[in-house]
């Protein structure tokens, strides 16, 4: 609970921004990739949006990640010396991707690498409850913004390829 209080005004406000961003969402305005997005396929399942499209929430999922990594630096900042890079899990217990991340250890054990992975998942879990209120917003704002622009480009296409 903490930690969902500590992170709700960094979500809140990275939220507004994607928030007031969306309606001028474009699919082109997406970024082409070369690989598989690592961090939305986390937040999506945990905010039960399996079906909405990545392009659009993508954007606010890295902002809450990025808040997660500052949290987490700042912590273990606090409690160990050196820093090094170590591979963690990345998002919730199911999600067996690994990512490398800043950490802050003077004695590397498997021990503290299990400790680390663990507030990192405390911490990605409290981030999805603050995100989990906005849940019927975030829905909302893809319904009203994203969806009328697919669909508009899809019947583009459609008359384009059946066109006399």
């Amino acid at each position: 609970m903490i930690d969902q209080e500590r992170m709700s005004p960094d979500i809140d406000i990275a939220f507004s921004h994607w928030l007031s961003r969306l309606p001028s969402w474009r699919l082109s305005s997406a970024a082409p990739r070369r690989s598989s997005c690592v961090r939305c396929p986390s937040y999506m399942a945990a905010l039960d949006l399996e079906g909405m499209m990545h392009e659009p929430v993508h954007a606010l999922f890295c902002a809450v990640h990025a808040i997660i990594d500052d949290r987490f630096a700042e912590e273990d900042a606090a409690q160990f010396d050196s820093e090094f890079t170590s591979r963690i899990l990345s998002g919730g217990v199911e999600d067996a991707r690994m990512e490398s991340a800043p950490m802050f250890a003077a004695v590397h054990t498997v021990a503290d690498d299990i400790t680390l992975s663990r507030r990192r998942a405390a911490l990605f879990d409290s981030a999805v409850a603050v995100l989990a209120l906005r849940r019927p917003a975030m829905l909302a704002a893809v319904r009203d913004f994203v969806e009328p622009t697919v669909q508009r480009m899809a019947d583009e296409l459609i008359a384009e390829v059946c066109a006399p």
